[in-house]
């Protein structure tokens, strides 16, 4: 469960960065769609007006690893912490333990 949680925290914002920079590139090289830093002027595709989509899309394909990549490194270093603090855990508990020591019995000692 927790692998699942950081593989997902760690994968997930390099793949949307991947999703932006793809969608970004389709419109401008098969629709010829201009998107810039300033604006996405008339961005028509398949007759659906996509300009403020591409714009924010442009966006996160140029700014995202910047925004989304110190994100992943954290869930890494994260995931390490976890996953060291995981194994000593587990060998402390897997460390044999020894049985108390028996108490000398006191006895008295008798007259010969």
């Amino acid at each position: 469960m927790i692998n699942g949680l950081f593989a997902a925290l760690i994968l997930v914002p390099p793949v949307i960065w991947v999703a932006a920079l793809g969608f970004v590139t389709l419109l401008g090289q098969v629709f010829g769609c201009e998107i810039n830093e300033v604006s996405a002027p008339g961005c028509i595709v398949l007759g659906l007006e996509l300009a403020g989509t591409a714009y924010n899309a442009g966006i996160l394909a140029t700014w995202g690893p910047l925004i989304l990549f110190p994100f992943a490194i954290a869930a890494l270093l994260s995931f390490a912490v976890v996953a060291l603090f995981r194994a000593l855990l587990r060998k402390a508990r897997s460390t044999p333990q020894l049985p108390p020591a028996a108490e000398p019995h006191h006895t008295k000692p008798t007259a010969l």
